[in-house]
Order: structure tokens, then sequence, then C-alpha cells
């Protein structure tokens, strides 16, 4: 699906309306690492977008987990 500047999803995006975006999207308890890596994957113009080297260097990639929590919280 393409997006389009209409969408008032992805206008909130263009207009920098993060915080309603993530809050209409019921995101707002996501990492602001994680809010901040999205938000350039998706940005209108593609050469502002990161590539595979930034995305593997993003803050959000170098956040420690706990897979054995994380699994717990799915299986639940």
């Amino acid at each position: 699906m393409e997006a389009k500047k209409a969408d008032k999803y992805y206008k909130m995006i263009l207009d920098k309306d993060l915080e309603s975006y993530w809050k209409k999207t019921g995101a707002s308890k996501l990492s602001d690492e994680f809010k901040d890596m999205m938000i350039k994957i998706f940005s209108f113009e593609g050469s502002d977008r990161p590539s595979v080297e930034d995305l593997k260097n993003h803050p959000w990639m170098k956040v420690p987990y706990d897979m054995d929590q994380i699994r717990g919280s799915l299986i639940s």
C-alpha cells in the first residue's frame, strides 16, 4: 500500500504532529528510540530514509533486551 499525503495518520507524520500520531495509533508507550527509528524509516523523501547500516547503528538496535521476558509476554 502506498502512503498518501491525504491519509490522516500519514498527514500527522508529515505535519510533525507526532504526539497525536502515537496517541491515535495506540503506540504512545513505545520507547522514544523505537518511535524515532520508525519515523525515519517512513520518511516521505526516500533520500532521507536510513540505510541498512544506519538502522544497524540506530540507538534502538543497541537497547538491551530480555528474550525470556519478551517470550513470556507473547505467550500470555
